[in-house]
């Protein structure tokens, strides 16, 4: 898995966007028609409003592999099918030819044993604050907001935050984007 470059100073930032420029592996690199062992890289401009990991990683405050973690996260979170889980609509009624719920596919099932096994390692306030951050893309802030029940202050805040890049960091060992130290 490639692992993006951010460039800090080619920020463009317009109402709900902040894009930001990236060098990441082409998309249409295929090695059966290439002499290169290696993809070349494309530049392309990224959202960093889209998520709050997005943003802690253009600023520099997780590294590239917290990142890929957090995307991998959020990956197996939202296969799951946990990402705007809704109820059935019983008043409403069926008709011939309807789109029928697609059940539990073993990808489904696949992400949910996944998470599972990530809720074991991540702990009970590691484990919150990644689905919270990574999965529904809240910002630290909003995530202390909602685990505290109140605003939380800076300490709080600074709190939640390093949470949050250790719990990364465990992802990172977990998924193998880092090795342990001596």
């Amino acid at each position: 898995m490639n692992i993006a470059d951010a460039r800090g100073p080619e920020t463009l930032a317009t109402g709900d966007m902040e894009l930001v420029e990236r060098d990441v592996a082409d998309p249409h690199f295929n090695p059966a028609y290439s002499r290169k062992k290696k993809p070349e890289t494309v530049t392309v401009q990224v959202n960093i409003r889209e998520s709050s990991i997005a943003q802690m990683h253009a600023r520099g405050q997780i590294d590239d592999a917290q990142q890929v973690a957090a995307d991998r996260f959020r990956s197996v979170f939202e296969r799951a099918g946990l990402s705007g889980v809704q109820g059935m609509d019983t008043t409403r009624e069926r008709v011939d030819g309807g789109q029928r719920h697609a059940g539990y596919t073993d990808t489904r099932l696949d992400a949910a044993r996944e998470l599972s096994l990530l809720a074991r390692e991540l702990g009970k306030i590691g484990y919150p604050v990644c689905i919270l951050v990574c999965g529904e893309r809240l910002s630290v802030r909003d995530t202390a907001r909602r685990m505290l029940g109140q605003p939380p202050k800076k300490r709080e805040l600074e709190y939640y935050g390093r949470l949050l890049r250790d719990h990364l960091d465990l992802l990172c060992f977990h998924w193998g984007y880092k090795k342990k130290g001596p």
